[in-house]
């Protein structure tokens, strides 16, 4: 084996390099030369595997990392969806129960101006303190409504609750003989504002059942 070895070295330091290559082919013979290149190419599969099996690895774990990503970007989606249909279903709740209270003071309002007017007829006495405070009623449930409602609709509300507490104090005057005015007149602007003040409500509660 040494004197092939330094054959070889002999023949590559005297430059005949093919020469040097067909010599060892016919000292060595075929079959050794095919089984060191079968080596070599199994060593540059076996690396090529190695390097195949890492990157597909390296693909499998950016692709989960990526899944993982979209998934958690989808569930964050959802949860804000969520969050805004409850606070949508909220605040509905809340114009309802507003709109409910606006109509129920408007009502007891109209309910109460017939009182009056049944009590001039007969000459029944009436508990205007009480009919009075309807009027802070109204007030009270048109400031809550405010969000909800458009702001000449909101002001006209405020406006017919002071009036008509004030009217109201004052047919009380007028029918106990403390002062002089003219009550049907009154009354009857009493009426007109309330008839408007119920449109307002009415178009309040349409719009809601609308949304249903």
């Amino acid at each position: 084996m040494a004197d092939v070895a330094g054959f070889v070295w002999a023949g590559l330091a005297g430059g005949g390099l093919s020469a040097t290559l067909l010599a060892i082919a016919a000292v060595l013979g075929k079959s050794q030369l095919t089984h060191w290149l079968n080596k070599d190419i199994e060593g540059i599969k076996a690396r090529h595997q190695q390097d195949l099996e890492r990157a597909k690895a390296s693909y499998a774990r950016e692709l989960e990392a990526y899944r993982t990503s979209l998934i958690a970007q989808a569930e964050a989606i959802k949860a804000s969806q969520d969050v805004k249909k409850a606070m949508a279903v909220k605040i509905a709740e809340m114009k309802f129960a507003a709109i409910q209270s606006l109509h129920e003071a408007a009502a007891g309002m109209g309910v109460m101006l017939s009182m009056i007017e049944a009590s001039r007829r007969v000459g029944l006495d009436v508990d205007y303190g009480a009919i009075a405070a309807l009027g802070g009623a109204l007030h009270g449930a048109t400031t809550k409504a405010k969000p909800f409602l458009l702001g000449v609709h909101h002001d006209r509300l405020i406006s017919f609750a002071n009036s008509y507490f004030e009217d109201v104090s004052k047919l009380q005057r007028i029918h106990g003989g403390r002062e002089m005015g003219d009550s049907l007149q009154i009354y009857a602007e009493l009426l007109s504002q309330h008839r408007e003040c119920e449109g307002i409500v009415a178009g309040c509660m349409n719009e809601m059942l609308e949304m249903a």
